[in-house]
């Protein structure tokens, strides 16, 4: 009587409503699974305890281990339902149509009226498991670390867009780290040495990395003549980029230092480099322009960084993932050109 409308989405009234194997997972569910995720993004949001978020998970998991059985109190709700699901669902498809029957559905509509209540089945993955929407057109959201997208994704948006019209795109510049399966992300550009099993990696540039500072600093304190000199130079790294790995043909060497500015922005790095404050180690994707230009000069030339790291277009694996994804795959595959940098 409280209600006028009940909407369900991948929802079960009944304990046998999940498929089994889905069922036998909540066994297996911790709450460090959900750390990070927009779940708990969600309980923080609400002004509950962070130090309960572990509680609140066992006491949710502790439910859905529980057989429950409310079919007759569905079945008896007066007010129109909407069922939803999905033809990759968790509920099984039995399960809905029991409800839809059980309200006045599953008879000829011409003949017998149509039911208040109603089912959907969105058919979406199977559309993209049968190609059928390989058109590219839908929403994009893309991942870029927040330098890089600047400098090589934001001055082509637009020949991208005017390639594809239909395609709404969305991009987020940030240098966290986002899991693709957690986040409502559909690619993600990475630098990185290695790409998760569970998502395929498409190689866009090598991402070499030399040590750099501005004239200005070099002719106010001078130049390094040896790597052991380096540690009495100021040294600046954004968060987590130090101590730094350094290597001159088969020598390596770590420098160990704490940054003359603390920041966690690679962008402010470059800028504190470019304007005297100190000696950074730069990818040349970021400085490949103001080296050229003699706005910043290389130090100690014959050190670099270990060229494991690249930079890499990331999506989760499957067939029938959305055509936008290969479109914009295949787009930076034809701007970016590491060879530039050098």
């Amino acid at each position: 009587e409280q209600l006028r409308r009940l909407v369900i989405l991948s929802g079960t009234y009944a304990h046998d409503g999940w498929w089994p194997d889905v069922e036998a997972s909540y066994a297996t569910f911790t709450p460090d699974i959900f750390r990070g995720t927009p779940i708990q993004k969600q309980y923080d949001s609400l002004g509950n305890d962070p130090a309960k978020f572990d509680d609140y998970v066992k006491k949710v998991i502790s439910v859905d281990l529980k057989p429950y059985d409310w079919s007759k109190e569905v079945k008896n709700i007066k007010a129109p339902i909407f069922m939803v699901i999905g033809d990759a669902d968790g509920v099984r498809y039995e399960h809905a149509l029991e409800l839809f029957k059980a309200k006045g559905g599953g008879k000829m509509g011409d003949m017998h009226g149509l039911p208040k209540s109603r089912l959907a089945a969105i058919q979406e993955a199977e559309d993209r498991a049968t190609a059928r929407l390989r058109t590219v057109s839908g929403v994009l959201r893309v991942s870029v670390p927040t330098s890089f997208g600047r400098l090589h994704i934001a001055p082509h948006i637009g020949k991208f867009l005017a390639l594809y019209p239909d395609v709404d795109l969305s991009v987020d510049l940030s240098d966290t780290y986002v899991d693709l399966l957690v986040e409502p992300v559909d690619l993600a550009i990475r630098i990185t040495n290695a790409v998760p099993g569970s998502c395929e990696g498409h190689h866009l540039a090598a991402n070499r990395r030399i040590l750099c500072a501005s004239p200005a600093y070099i002719a106010r304190h001078g130049t390094p003549r040896a790597l052991s000199e380096l540690t009495s130079h100021r040294l600046i790294a954004a968060a987590g980029q130090a101590p730094w790995r350094l290597i001159n043909g088969r020598t390596r060497r770590v420098i160990d230092f704490k940054s003359k500015v603390e920041t966690n922005s690679s962008e402010m790095v470059r800028e504190l480099a470019l304007s005297g404050v100190g000696i950074a180690l730069r990818s040349l994707w970021d400085v490949g322009h103001l080296l050229a230009s003699g706005a910043l000069r290389p130090v100690l030339p014959e050190w670099e960084a270990p060229r494991d790291l690249a930079v890499y277009a990331v999506h989760l694996r499957g067939k029938g993932r959305p055509a936008p994804i290969d479109a914009l795959v295949a787009f930076l595959k034809t701007i970016i050109d590491d060879r530039q940098w050098e």
